[in-house]
């Protein structure tokens, strides 16, 4: 054979094996898309048994109504139920039954919000907060010890309005300190305005509607409290004044926290026109006449007042200045003598 003959069977040859490794080339290819596929397929398969409870083919044993444990399937199931009557026959070939309710069951699998909405009800969640103490005290807890020491300020400020002229920071009466609390989700107070309001005693008064036949007396004995609280409660109250349908303050609480503020103020108060008498013979002694009722004069006095919450306890004068003289009340005296009366003899 010639060279350009050899040649030319090489070349073919050649090609041959070219085509056979592309056509190896694409059966691998499809292959591996075919595994590739199976496997999404099986992934999928999974993913729906689990989140259509398709699995494991699980039964519940129920006695009585309540869950007593889990079996593979429905024949382990009979196994079990037929196992108990068996152990409690031992050789007797009697007929013998579960006397209790028994009930073979397959599990519903629910989404985890179905499970929410099912069990928000069943159990109680602790949160781990701050709790504000008050003399020894848990009053309330809020999330943070950032808010804790927020609704203590906020506190504070309620009672050092602005403009005030505070002679010493705002204080509590009470010993305070921040404490963890593990409280349930419903007792845990969120926004500090409300946690202020709390510790203030914002809104914690109760009244008794008064009834055909209420008297003072008895409101008061209902309520467990003296009459003479009942009248502080409630100046003013009178028995004849009572009338159905009437709203009788019985209660307020006591504040947990009470805030100390010494504040300066200033008050302005009269000053009475001083009087001034001038002694006259025009009139019989001891007789008095106002000529000029004169005017009242006005001082400025600067006070050290001590605030309890917004109730003044204590109040201490540390300067006064006239700003307004008086004018005094100018008054005749009489001094002339009263004549002595005539014997009555003489005046037969």
């Amino acid at each position: 054979m010639s060279e350009y003959g050899s040649g030319q069977a090489r070349i073919a040859e050649t090609g041959r094996d070219v085509v056979a490794v592309g056509a190896l080339q694409a059966e691998v290819r499809f292959l591996r898309a075919v595994v590739l596929l199976c496997v999404v397929v099986l992934l999928v398969l999974l993913a729906a048994m689990r989140v259509g409870g398709c699995g494991r083919p699980v039964r519940a044993l129920m006695v009585d109504g309540k869950l007593a444990c889990y079996v593979p399937n429905e024949a382990t199931a009979e196994r079990v139920r037929k196992g108990l009557i068996q152990e409690a026959l031992g050789d007797l070939k009697n007929p013998a039954a579960i006397k209790e309710r028994w009930e073979v069951v397959r599990p519903q699998v629910v989404s985890a919000e179905q499970a929410i909405e099912l069990l928000r009800d069943k159990v109680h969640v602790q949160i781990e907060a701050f709790g504000i103490e008050v003399d020894g005290k848990v009053m309330l807890a809020v999330p943070t010890e950032a808010d804790a020491r927020q609704v203590l300020e906020m506190a504070k400020a309620r009672f050092a309005p602005n403009g005030a002229a505070l002679l010493a920071p705002p204080r509590f009466r009470q010993t305070v300190r921040l404490v963890h609390a593990v409280v349930a989700s419903d007792e845990l107070c969120r926004e500090p305005a409300k946690a202020v309001d709390r510790l203030l005693g914002a809104g914690t008064q109760q009244y008794h509607t008064v009834r055909a036949g209420d008297t003072p007396a008895k409101i008061a004995a209902r309520y467990g409290m003296k009459l003479a609280d009942l009248w502080a409660l409630n100046p003013g109250l009178r028995g004849r004044n009572l009338r159905a349908g009437q709203k009788i303050l019985v209660r307020t609480s006591k504040p947990a926290l009470t805030v100390v503020t010494v504040r300066e103020e200033t008050d302005r108060k009269p000053i009475p026109p001083p009087e001034q008498v001038e002694h006259t013979s025009a009139l019989p002694d001891g007789e008095r006449r106002v000529l000029d009722e004169g005017e009242p004069g006005e001082k400025l006095v600067t006070l050290k007042a001590t605030y309890e919450n917004d109730r003044r306890v204590k109040a201490q004068v540390l300067a006064e200045r006239v700003i307004k003289q008086p004018r005094p009340r100018k008054v005749l005296v009489g001094t002339r003598p009263t004549p002595p009366e005539a014997p009555e003899e003489a005046r037969r």
